[in-house]
């Protein structure tokens, strides 16, 4: 059950993402851990995962930041980078 829920969290996460300069992103960042790992360094695969990981939850805060509604429970709030958000509609008196 963990792993099914965060394989739907990722494609999610993939799905709100989607743009053409976030996928010439991703498959550069990609590349750059594939070659790591092809080359035999893993602390510079390491350090790629964690800078494209880094890249990804970003911009997920940049999105979740710009569009709450999309993340809101059902009392109308979202958690974003440790802070709790009323969503325009929970301020408005209707929840998600």
């Amino acid at each position: 059950a963990t792993v099914e829920h965060a394989r739907l969290a990722l494609d999610r996460v993939r799905r709100l993402l989607f743009t053409p300069r976030r996928h010439a992103a991703s498959y550069a960042e990609h590349r750059e851990i594939f070659e790591a790992v092809r080359d035999g360094k893993p602390d510079l695969a390491r350090a790629a995962m964690a800078g494209h990981i880094d890249s990804v939850m970003n911009e997920l805060e940049a999105f979740s930041i710009s569009n709450p509604d999309v993340f809101a429970d059902r009392s109308g709030t979202t958690a974003v980078a440790g802070r709790t958000i009323r969503t325009a509609s929970a301020a408005a008196g209707h929840p998600s």
